[in-house]
């Protein structure tokens, strides 16, 4: 199991960005959460296997707010020990 943090810059704050990242979740095997940073941008914590968590960050990039996105960092960090779902905070 892989975990990352994925932070999104731009205009990813007020537009639904965090229920639709929550959303498109439910169609991967992954786990995690996702809440808006004080700076405006929007922090991904995602746990799963390596494709799985790949094919998510590609369809978070090629979905809906995809025109949202300015900036994409993405960082390898500690397993998360969520139980399951995509928590949204």
């Amino acid at each position: 199991m892989d975990s990352k943090q994925v932070i999104y810059r731009g205009e990813v704050q007020a537009v639904g960005f965090r229920y639709a990242i929550a959303h498109e979740a439910m169609h991967f095997d992954v786990k995690g959460e996702v809440q808006n940073l004080p700076d405006g941008a929007v922090e991904v914590k995602v746990t799963g296997d390596e494709d799985e968590i790949d094919a998510f960050l590609e369809a978070i990039r090629d979905g809906r707010y995809s025109e949202n996105i300015e900036e994409e960092e993405i960082n390898d960090i500690e397993a998360l020990h969520h139980k399951a779902g995509f928590k949204i905070h």
